[in-house]
């Protein structure tokens, strides 16, 4: 919401985001669930239909800091750029989406 209202705050402008390469303009929306619509091949964690939720967080990988939440080029997809939840489809690295059970619940997953 501060995004929007108040922002730019965290959406790269004058330059492209480190991870990302995104820069402004950009779609909106890091917290988001919706359906699985398609996987590369070798994704073995979902499949097309599943539901799942989005972990937005972008990271350089095993940070010194060893808290990819804590990297010091952290990047949100929908903030950083990348799509976001307003797009109608956008797509995430398979380690950042969390499937869900009918009962709304995580299901755990290798």
């Amino acid at each position: 919401m501060h995004e929007y209202v108040a922002g730019p705050i965290v959406i790269p402008v004058d330059g492209e985001h480190p991870l990302t390469g995104g820069k402004a303009p950009i779609v909106m929306g890091y917290e988001f669930s919706g359906e699985v619509v398609e996987t590369d091949a070798g994704v073995p964690r979902v499949d097309p239909g599943d539901e799942a939720v989005v972990e937005p967080i972008y990271s350089c990988g095993p940070c010194k800091c060893r808290a990819y939440n804590l990297c010091d080029m952290i990047g949100l997809h929908g903030l950083s750029g990348g799509g976001g939840g307003f797009s109608e489809h956008t797509v995430v690295r398979e380690n950042m989406v969390h499937q869900l059970t009918g009962g709304g619940g995580i299901r755990h997953l290798r």
